[in-house]
């Protein structure tokens, strides 16, 4: 048999570790990936302030050394129904695919390029050079629209800016604000998780204004709908939308959430490219864990497939993301999000989770 799966990030790599392990040497496990190297999303907030100057990643091309083979390549087009996915270079059939090829990245907002996107490691490191310079006046972190990935990042991003200010005796002359489409923070977190977030934003004197979409965005200066907003430094989540080679409903593909099978035989789809529908109205955040969770799931189901066997796995929402706060510091969500109402904790920030971050990077990076 052969188990090709689309994406090298955290719920593709899940995937093909797990399947190899569950299955003998003679079932083929391919990844495909335009890049070669992954990298953990949250070290860009450590990028960002100096903390490190340096992007770790793990070399794709190492799995071949575990039984799985990586192809780097640019997918064309993907036939679900006959099981064919054709690349730059070459077509290939499969008896099962994964498709965890995330979320593409692309804002329609006229003038977004002058924003620095802070999920881009590069662009990381020119928010440090930025912030280096900077002096007085006001940083911006806008959010184009929802869903995005990493739903906690923009606001880790806030806290932690207002630690350096801090640091540099700055802070009282540079205002913080974060302008974002959403109602709330991590809405689809519930309640609790929302004003755990927006307490801690007051806290820190960052200005939250939600329920704001930019419509065009000029030198220093974003106009909105009814008012218009200066900046000195413009930090940017971009619009987060599925690749243009998938066509799914409302640009996400749907599966069952529990299986993550999509409505094609032995084709299934995990992570940032799905749309899961929860019991608030919102969908199921798209972020590393929920991938890899459902990468597990997935990879025992087609185990079970292949070895006729009926004993699969299925996926129950749980996740958990850490938040950077500063100061060292870290707190937790985590919670079961199928549940309704849905049952999400935000544990109070400590230094362990802190070097539970940087250990849950470590572990990431090896093969």
């Amino acid at each position: 048999m052969r188990i090709l799966i689309l994406g090298g990030g955290f719920g593709g790599l899940a995937a093909a570790k797990e399947i190899r392990r569950l299955l003998d040497e003679e079932h083929e496990v391919i990844v495909i990936d335009k890049k070669y190297k992954f990298s953990v999303g949250f070290a860009n907030l450590w990028l960002m302030t100096g903390l490190r100057s340096d992007i770790r990643y793990l070399d794709l091309r190492m799995l071949n050394e575990k039984g799985i083979k990586f192809v780097r390549g640019e997918i064309l087009s993907v036939d679900p129904k006959n099981r064919i996915v054709k690349t730059k270079d070459i077509d290939i059939n499969a008896d099962y695919i994964v498709i965890a090829l995330g979320a593409y990245m692309n804002s329609s907002i006229e003038g977004f390029d002058k924003a620095l996107n802070l999920y881009d490691s590069e662009d990381a490191i020119k928010i440090y050079h930025r912030l280096e310079r900077l002096r007085e006046g006001k940083i911006v972190i806008l959010i184009d629209s929802i869903p995005f990935k990493c739903p906690p990042a923009p606001y880790e991003a806030a806290l932690i800016l207002d630690e350096y200010l801090k640091k540099k005796n700055i802070r009282d002359k540079i205002e913080i604000s974060l302008i974002t489409p959403e109602e709330k923070p991590v809405a689809g977190a519930g309640d609790n998780a929302s004003r755990s977030i927006l307490n801690m934003l007051n806290e820190h004197n960052i200005i939250y204004k939600p329920r704001s979409r930019a419509l065009r965005i000029e030198d220093n200066k974003i106009l909105f709908d009814s008012y218009e907003e200066n900046y000195n430094l413009l930090i940017g989540i971009p619009a987060h939308k599925a690749p243009p080679i998938i066509k799914g409903e409302n640009d996400w593909i749907v599966v069952d959430k529990s299986t993550l099978k999509t409505r094609y035989d032995n084709v299934y789809a995990i992570g940032d490219i799905t749309n899961i529908k929860l019991s608030n109205g919102y969908s199921l955040p798209k972020a590393g864990t929920f991938a890899e969770h459902e990468g597990i799931v997935v990879a025992n189901n087609i185990a079970a497939s292949i070895k006729d066997n009926s004993d699969g796995m299925r996926y129950d929402g749980y996740g958990y993301c850490y938040i950077d706060v500063g100061n060292g510091t870290a707190a937790l969500a985590e919670g079961y999000f199928y549940n309704n109402p849905i049952e999400v904790n935000i544990r109070a920030p400590t230094k362990k989770y802190r070097m539970d971050m940087e250990e849950f990077e470590e572990i990431r990076l090896r093969i």
